[in-house]
């Protein structure tokens, strides 16, 4: 449960420095520049991570 916890926190982390140095947040398809883990593959088929995908991918 702590792992979970720690990853969420990091997670809020990065899109709040992101934000803070001028990074558009959003989603791609809303015109912005972040993909999460569970997103990339589905954005990008053919990436070919295989199950090694960072937690983000800014574009």
């Amino acid at each position: 449960m702590a792992k979970k916890r720690v990853e969420s926190r990091t997670r809020y982390f990065i899109r709040t420095q992101s934000s803070k140095r001028g990074w558009n947040i959003k989603h791609l398809s809303k015109g912005g520049d972040f993909l999460e883990e569970q997103e990339i593959s589905n954005h990008f088929p053919e990436i070919g991570l295989g199950l090694n995908k960072p937690d983000f991918l800014i574009c």
